[in-house]
């Protein structure tokens, strides 16, 4: 996760980093973070959120819906020979950066082995 190895490219404009508004609400309301990341609070106010581009519009709920299917019927990792087993939120944030063409930057493996198996 961005947030954990390199918190200050939200601070740092250049790199333009943001997040869908279910990962900001999650890292402050969630205690596990409160612990975690105790600088989280320093940054409440850098972590953008891309709220006005963040539309659930046909082509993310396409997304969404086949990566939905993709984990219901048990897709394994080709790498690991396991499960996927995305998060709904690993879900939403897999469809917004597909249906937005956007880049990812995050340190879940799993997250990213999913979408380059699946939606290279």
């Amino acid at each position: 996760m961005l947030l954990r190895i390199a918190p200050e490219m939200f601070i740092d404009e250049k790199f333009e980093c943001a997040t869908i508004p279910e990962v900001r609400k999650e890292l402050f309301q969630n205690q596990k973070f409160k612990t975690k990341y105790p600088w989280r609070t320093e940054y409440k106010s850098k972590v953008k959120v891309i709220s006005a581009l963040y539309s659930k519009d046909d082509k993310f709920n396409i997304y969404a819906i086949s990566i939905r299917k993709l984990l219901e019927v048990g897709t394994k990792n080709e790498k690991t020979q396991r499960f996927f087993g995305l998060s709904w939120i690993d879900q939403l944030v897999a469809a917004c950066v597909l249906s937005n063409d956007y880049e990812i930057t995050t340190g879940d493996k799993d997250l990213i082995d999913f979408m380059k198996q699946e939606f290279a």
